[in-house]
């Protein structure tokens, strides 16, 4: 089997090695096509570009959000097809608005080797529900 035979093939498990890396900023920038594109599906979402800009959003939401001890990203299910993967996680972290966990999906194209495209779906009404301001009924 050929190098890119055999890399093309592991498009699941390059991307379960993106997610776990998370949140350590420097093992994913190795990960990392330096041109990637970054698109999350949620209310208030959008598309980043630029290693550079998606690591230092990354290194915000742990500075302001998250309580970087306390997150795990635990991997369900990776899997992928050539160049192409997908893969759903839960994420269970305690924040600065308190406890959360929450469900993902995620689909990303890898390009030799390194991520270039992703496109992360969040249960956005669990997320609102969990962390949003309480219901003034």
């Amino acid at each position: 089997m050929d190098d890119d035979h055999e890399r093309l093939q592991d498009s699941g498990e390059l991307l379960r090695r993106y997610l776990t890396a998370i949140p350590d900023i420097e093992r994913l920038r190795e990960l990392l096509h330096p041109d990637v594109s970054f698109t999350l599906y949620a209310p208030t979402g959008r598309t980043n570009t630029g290693r550079d800009r998606i690591l230092r959003g990354l290194e915000r939401e742990f500075a302001d959000f998250y309580e970087r001890d306390s997150f795990s990203l635990n991997v369900i299910d990776s899997f992928g097809c050539a160049e192409s993967a997908a893969a759903r996680f839960v994420i269970t972290a305690k924040t600065q608005r308190g406890p959360y966990q929450n469900h993902y999906a995620i689909v990303a194209r890898f390009s030799d080797g390194l991520l270039i495209e992703a496109w992360e779906y969040v249960d956005s009404a669990s997320a609102r529900d969990q962390l949003g301001p309480p219901d003034r009924r």
